[in-house]
């Protein structure tokens, strides 16, 4: 009886070591990922995504909308800025009104998008509204309305960034419209019923 009482004893104290390694590695790691800036988190579909880390892809559906939760590595709220830009990566060239334009230009008004994705934002996090056309040419049309846009043809690329910003630290997600553009010009003026 006396050896059976010192071998759970053993097997007790294994259990309790390995659970103040896996802790101390843990607290290590909380560190280490504070010291890179990763303090906070952005939670989409289940995924969790690190500060000052790249995000990834979206998959956006035209007339969808999309919850993000953004919080402290402890689980607490942090305030947080969130913008849908234009993509640097994908720029191109289109006109309002006969005006050469840039997708992503010097003007940081002309590459926010972030009313026109409806993003909300609360105390937990945001959400972002994908709008009924989502075509290139539509959210252009949208952005200057009552203006005449050429965007001219485009491939379906991930023209947008959705950035959540902590201080100096940002995760970034892109995501395109589900079409190519095919270069379609409506003029207001010229459009007879």
């Amino acid at each position: 009886m006396g050896k059976g009482l010192n071998t759970a004893g053993k097997i007790v104290a294994w259990v309790l070591a390995v659970l103040l390694i896996v802790g101390v590695a843990g607290v290590i790691v909380y560190f280490v990922a504070k010291e890179e800036g990763a303090d906070y988190f952005v939670e989409y579909n289940g995924e969790k995504y690190l500060g000052n880390a790249e995000g990834g892809k979206l998959d956006i559906t035209s007339g969808e909308e999309y919850r993000f939760e953004v919080k402290s590595l402890t689980g607490e709220n942090v305030n947080f800025d969130v913008k849908v830009t234009s993509n640097p990566a994908n720029n191109f060239e289109y006109t309002v009104d006969g005006k050469l334009c840039v997708w992503n230009g010097s003007d940081e008004k002309a590459n926010d998008y972030t009313e026109i994705f409806n993003v909300q934002k609360d105390e937990t996090g945001f959400t972002l509204a994908a709008p009924e056309k989502f075509g290139i040419y539509d959210v252009l049309q949208a952005k200057y309305p009552g203006q005449t846009v050429d965007s001219g043809s485009l491939d379906a690329k991930d023209y947008f960034l959705l950035t959540v910003n902590v201080g100096e630290s940002s995760v970034a997600f892109w995501f395109g419209t589900s079409a190519a553009t095919m270069g379609i010009t409506l003029s207001p003026s010229e459009i007879v019923f």
